[in-house]
């Protein structure tokens, strides 16, 4: 184990030793120790900083060198943490004769320690992350702030030159009522020119920031904002009259954009009462920040802009919180004149909802009476931006904005409303700002689009649209139901494998939907006389934390009253294939439709035998119509999958109001996916080491990690109909071996073509489809997803160690696990050219055929691999098929520019190569990308 290793271990023992100071001079308790950190300076060595100011730097262990007698050096060996001579200490020992001793963290020393910021080093000013914390601010015509700066260790910062300080501001909250005209609580600068004008903000500078040398300072506002005159650069008020008992919220940011953020940018804001001085933060908070970052990752910057390039402002400005200094209704006037500016021209809209912008602008900044880039107004419309009538230039930010789309239903309002004081706000304050950004096609002057017609103020909203309970309802009309596809075999068009029911979302459910989860207590295996075995579950449904007891078979019933359809047993499991007895991804699998094995009509491959319940409530299903040989490894098992329409129904409420069933057609009902459930069947092991659904060991990516941007993987959008909704079940039908129009179906490399559809320099169309707009036909494809995150942080949605190869099962047994990993066929068979069609249109096919392929109808590429069932028999591939070697069918599906792929080839690589060619290749990726190396994958990804 080298000593940066250790170094991390021994950073964990000192988090765990910090502890309460002792009792101070008066009685009270000293302030707690805080923990030891450790960063890697990316050079060899680490430095470990503790909060009593002890910094001590320590090189990596490393190989010792052979020595000249012939036999090896002495490898490098590890850092110590021992208990030091006195309590509270501990001595951190290493091998390079690096001896330190810290302390556990005692009363008074964090606070004491002061820090000179002129005198920081570039080095120590981009490994700095200050906290800056308001003590108060005063009840004066020209407030007075009191604030402190402190390093990331606790210690006071002083020297701070005015120039850091900027984006100053003082804002006064104006509650929304049912009866002042508006019903959303309003933020208004008092730094504002006047009445009428757009918002600014202060800086700071010599006269007005005053720097008390021990790591506080003051600040004093300029502006007068209780009695302002033109002096101050403004008119009598500034929006709104200075209400000393009115809610405030004082704002600051402390950064450096100029010099591209040499320190990690702080956004400061402090809400009070001036009044009393009552610190009152967080109590009017209608979003949680965190929510929002289970999205985007992160707004801040890093220091040096490390990591990549942040989407707003430079990173400068990145707390929602702060965002209501610029971001407010005040954005509606056209300057800051101070005698006054009229509010920007609306943009004319034709019959097809396009807008021109008013004479004289080139963007739309006013709408509907409401500014573009008001927070509760922007926010809405950019997550909206697919569903929005009206289309043009928003806010300068380009037509684009109608093309966001948000990765999970919309009507999902609690994603970004919950977790804070007033996540219910939207609920009880209906209102024309926050509603009309969504619902845009209503023109509330003239009643257009609104059934109650005209409504120039906010007064009537709640009078209909009520919490809950009626048909007008703001949270019944938020829930989250998804109507059939039109296009479904069951209502006459060409798809089998969608929804015809309705498709609802567990955790926003409608009234009377009965929510199902499926308990999966084992997978076995029975064995057979030719050495086969077939595989056996045992499982139960749950409601309401009990089992689920199904009706007795009478050749006409359902599983369940109420109910129709059912979930499948699915099974996955390896064949040889390539050469290879043992591959580490699956390529053959077995399902039993539920329902026909309860009421005994299954057959073939699908049939099976069911008993139970037993004692316990579970039912046992057998899969007696799939015999798995011996030859078979990691055999897996689950329940869920079912979504082929016309030999499999999912399982489907026929009585829930609002959502009716037609039984001669079966489109209907509602569907409320359970989700799915696997287990590794008792004496196998699991691809990449799983166990079962619940373990997080061997996941490449967990379900609850997609469900950060989903919320419920596949059911919004609704790809396999919500039937499919475990992340790590994509690779049961998402094999190595499933190719599509020319392109990988794997899913190791598919879904980060999707996400990384804006850095790709081809364009990702699999499944890419024409459509007819009002503008004339255009293209649909994945190339347009905009990954709402930093691309770059993998750990957004992998499991560490399970991406850069850095996991126990790619490393144990000197890597053999690797040799496993199957190639990705992207090309077999023959593909068609582009042919119109009769009436001038294009098939979709012709949209979805990869660049990267011959499509001329002849050049044929051969069939691809395949396991009969049935029979057993294995077909292997053609060796003219084409494929992707392992390591870089991962990396190929964001990295696809010209260079990044011969980078890949040039080092083993096979791109899109047939499969004889990729025998003769040796990735050779590891060798620089691997943990541990130069360039290994998460530190190249984070940076």
């Amino acid at each position: 184990m080298s000593s940066m290793r250790q170094v991390l271990l021994a950073a964990s023992c000192i988090v765990v030793a910090a502890c309460t100071g002792p009792t101070g001079p008066a009685g009270a308790n000293g302030q707690d120790g805080r923990p030891c950190t450790v960063r890697d300076n990316g050079n060899g060595t680490a430095t470990i900083s503790c909060p009593d100011g002890t910094n001590v730097t320590v090189t990596n262990g490393t190989d010792g060198t052979d020595g000249t007698d012939g036999t090896d050096g002495m490898n490098g060996t590890s850092c110590t943490v021992a208990d030091g001579p006195d309590a509270g200490l501990k001595t951190i020992s290493c091998t390079d004769g690096t001896s330190v001793i810290v302390s556990d963290g005692q009363d008074g020393q964090d606070a004491n320690a002061l820090v000179d910021f002129t005198k920081l080093t570039a080095f120590e000013l981009s490994q700095e992350d200050f906290q800056v914390t308001v003590q108060s601010v005063s009840n004066a015509p020209r407030p007075v702030v009191n604030f402190t700066v402190r390093t990331f260790k606790g210690a006071a910062v002083r020297g701070i030159p005015p120039a850091y300080f900027a984006g100053i501001s003082l804002l006064q909250l104006v509650p929304g009522s049912t009866t002042s005209g508006v019903a959303l609580d309003t933020w208004v600068s008092h730094i504002t020119n006047c009445a009428t004008c757009t918002s600014t903000t202060e800086s700071a500078d010599a006269t007005s920031l005053v720097d008390n040398g021990d790591g506080t300072y003051t600040y004093t506002f300029k502006k007068d904002v209780v009695n302002p005159t033109p002096y101050d650069g403004g008119m009598a008020v500034a929006g709104v009259a200075f209400d000393a008992n009115a809610v405030h919220r004082f704002a600051l940011r402390f950064g450096d954009s100029a010099r591209a953020n040499p320190f990690r940018p702080v956004d400061v804001t402090f809400d009070y009462v001036p009044a009393t001085g009552a610190n009152v933060d967080g109590q009017n908070d209608k979003v949680s920040a965190a929510n929002c970052l289970t999205c985007h990752t992160q707004w801040r910057a890093n220091a040096l802009n490390l990591g990549g390039a942040t989407p707003f402002h430079g990173g400068q400005r990145y707390d929602v919180r702060y965002c209501a200094v610029c971001h407010n209704n005040q954005r509606k006037y056209s300057g800051s004149n101070i005698a006054g500016n009229a509010v920007i021209a609306e943009p004319t809209i034709d019959g097809s909802g396009n807008m021109t912008p008013p004479a004289g602008r080139t963007n739309i900044a006013v709408l509907r009476g409401e500014a573009i880039i008001d927070l509760p107004v922007f926010a809405h419309k950019i997550h909206a931006g697919e569903h929005l009538t009206l289309k043009g230039n928003y806010a300068g930010m380009g037509t684009e904005i109608n093309e966001f789309m948000f990765p999970q239903d919309i009507r999902n309002c609690t994603k970004c409303h919950s977790n804070a004081a007033m996540a219910d706000n939207w609920k009880t304050k209906p209102s024309r700002r926050a509603c009309g950004a969504c619902h845009d096609a209503i023109d509330w002057t003239t009643g257009a689009g609104h059934t109650a017609g005209p409504q120039l103020n906010d007064n009537m909203c709640a009078n209909c649209h009520t919490p809950s309970g009626s048909a007008l309802s703001v949270v019944e009309n938020h829930i989250a139901v998804e109507p059939p596809d039109p296009n479904s075999t069951y209502a006459g068009g060409t798809n089998n494998n969608t929804h015809a029911s309705y498709v609802g979302n567990v955790k926003n459910p409608p009234a009377g939907a009965r929510i199902f989860s499926y308990d999966l207590n084992s997978v076995t295996t029975v064995a057979l006389g030719d050495g086969g075995v077939n595989a056996q579950v045992r499982f139960r449904f749950m409601e309401n934390d009990a089992g689920v007891v199904f009706n007795v078979p009478d050749g006409g019933n359902n599983l369940l009253d109420n109910f129709v359809g059912s979930p499948s047993v699915y099974c996955a499991w390896a064949m040889p294939q390539d050469g290879k007895t043992t591959p580490a991804d699956f390529n053959a699998s077995a399902s039993g439709y539920l329902k026909n094995v309860w009421n005994g009509t299954a057959t073939g491959t699908g049939a099976g035998t069911m008993t139970g319940p037993d004692t316990g409530g579970y039912y046992t299903v057998r899969l007696t119509g799939a015999t798995i040989p011996p030859t078979a490894t990691m055999l897996t098992c689950g329940i869920g999958y079912t979504y082929s329409l016309s030999s499999a129904q999912p399982f489907t409420q026929t009585n829930v109001a609002g959502y009716p069933y037609n039984t001669t057609t079966k489109v209907g009902g509602l569907s409320m996916p359970p989700r799915n459930v696997w287990r590794v069947a008792t004496g196998y092991t699991g691809r990449r080491g799983t166990t079962n659904s619940a373990a997080a060991g061997g996941q490449i990516v967990e379900s609850k990690r997609c469900n950060d941007c989903h919320n419920e993987i596949g059911v919004a959008p609704t790809y396999h109909a919500g039937q499919r909704n475990d992340a790590a079940t994509c690779s049961f039908c998402h094999t190595q071996n499933r190719t599509s129009s020319g392109w990988t179906a794997g899913s190791e490399s598919f879904v980060h073509a999707i996400h990384a559809a804006s850095k790709r320099t081809v364009p990702y169309n699999w499944h890419a489809v024409a459509e007819t707009t009002a503008e004339g036909t255009s293209v649909r494809g994945f190339w347009g997803v905009e990954y709402p995150g930093r691309l770059n942080y993998c750990e957004s949605c992998h499991q560490p160690g399970y991406y850069d190869f850095s996991a126990s099962w790619y490393t144990s047994n000197g890597g053999a696990n690797l040799n496993n990993r199957m190639l990705q066929t992207v090309a077999t068979g023959t593909y068609n050219a582009t042919t119109p069609t009769a009436d001038g249109g294009v098939p979709s096919l012709a949209y979805s055929v990869s660049p990267y392929v011959v499509a001329d109808g002849g050049v044929n590429y051969g069939a691809g691999y395949s396991y009969n069932v049935g029979t057993q028999v294995i077909t292997e591939a053609a060796s003219t098929t084409l494929v992707i070697s392992p390591v870089a069918n991962t990396c190929f599906g964001c990295h696809d520019s010209d260079p990044a792929r011969l980078h890949m080839q040039s080092n083993g690589a096979t791109i899109y190569g047939t499969r004889a060619e990729a025998a003769q290749n040796v990735e050779q990726c590891l060798i620089c990308h691997g943990p541990g190396k130069t360039a290994a994958i998460k530190e190249v990804h984070y940076k």
